[in-house]
């Protein structure tokens, strides 16, 4: 571990960062600047026990740490004790190839899991950038101890197959302009640009078409099941959103091309605090209890009068 970590003034321009609540910059800050936390930017690590190192209640350090986690400033494996920083090595860089080889003794303090495989994945991609001195410092047998290496490199040559093909497409586009700028050839078509439209426009056509205004598959399900957000905690988060862009005149004035996607954003950095992490996994937060109340209890009154008309 380095006795010394770098704090680039600059976070504080950051977004993300400037977003967080008070309490939150400070667990940020006690994570940086953690004296377990190695060279890879990763440590091992509970909520308990970090909470009960600057005296404070779990809760409140969970709901704080949630928020962090909730951003991708963090990451987070609870059963394995598992607490990483993704960008810990852009802002504490190593100085030369040596300091590369070293980080083997970083690998040995943590613990298994996916997050750890990521952190690797982050550091190899990072030595890559840095020129071919660093990368050949990096320990080859890290890249057994991550399975899904052989997946990723599939995908990375799925993506540059694509971009190859959209290069290709936009080429022939040109081609065509210069052939004729009034008839364009009919083998070329142009994808159609989507609108952006109300979430109340978007929730008009889900409801003509038959379809769900959050589909199936779509990616935000996937991420909340893995992050351990249950069904209700995904649908009470829908609900506030709706509420938010359905209600009030500045809500139901904005506009987006593709309303699931900015649903996510709102699942990923919850944006409403319906939860905040724990050892044992993702819990309620008082408000986030609140709003399950609120919701159970206008699903009981719509229910009554439901019964009510049937029964008159």
């Amino acid at each position: 571990m380095a006795r010394y970590r770098k704090v680039d003034p600059r976070i504080w321009n950051d977004a993300k960062f400037r977003s967080l609540s008070d309490n939150a910059k400070l667990v940020f800050f006690m994570l940086l600047t953690h004296p377990n936390m190695t060279a890879l930017g990763a440590m091992r690590g509970t909520v308990a026990g970090l909470a009960a190192e600057i005296g404070w209640k779990s809760e409140a350090f969970g709901e704080a740490f949630g928020e962090i986690v909730a951003k991708g400033m963090a990451k987070h494996d609870p059963q394995a004790c598992f607490v990483g920083l993704p960008n810990f090595i852009r802002y504490n860089e190593p100085e030369s190839p040596n300091v590369v080889k070293a980080w083997i003794g970083a690998l040995d303090l943590l613990p298994e899991c996916e997050q750890r495989n990521e952190i690797i994945a982050g550091a190899l991609a990072y030595v890559k950038a840095k020129g071919k001195a660093f990368a050949e410092a990096f320990p080859e047998g890290w890249l057994k101890t991550m399975p899904n290496q052989e997946q990723e490199q599939e995908q990375e040559q799925e993506q540059e197959q694509e971009q190859e093909q959209e290069q290709e497409q936009e080429q022939q586009g040109g081609a065509v302009v210069q052939q004729s700028a009034l008839s364009p050839s009919p083998g070329f078509s142009k994808k159609p640009k989507r609108e952006q439209i109300t979430l109340e426009t978007y929730l008009a056509e889900c409801k003509a078409a038959g379809r769900k205004a959050v589909p199936e598959d779509h990616h935000v399900r996937r991420w909340a099941a893995d992050a351990g957000i249950s069904d209700e905690m995904l649908q009470i988060a829908w609900v506030k959103f709706r509420e938010r862009y359905t209600e009030g005149e500045m809500g139901c004035a904005k506009r987006y091309k593709d309303w699931p996607t900015h649903f996510a954003t709102a699942v990923k950095d919850n944006w409403f605090k319906l939860w905040f992490f724990r050892d044992d996994g993702i819990q309620w937060t008082s408000n986030g209890l609140t709003c399950r109340t609120v919701l159970e209890a206008r699903m009981r009154s719509a229910q009554e009068k439901t019964q009510e008309v049937g029964d008159a």
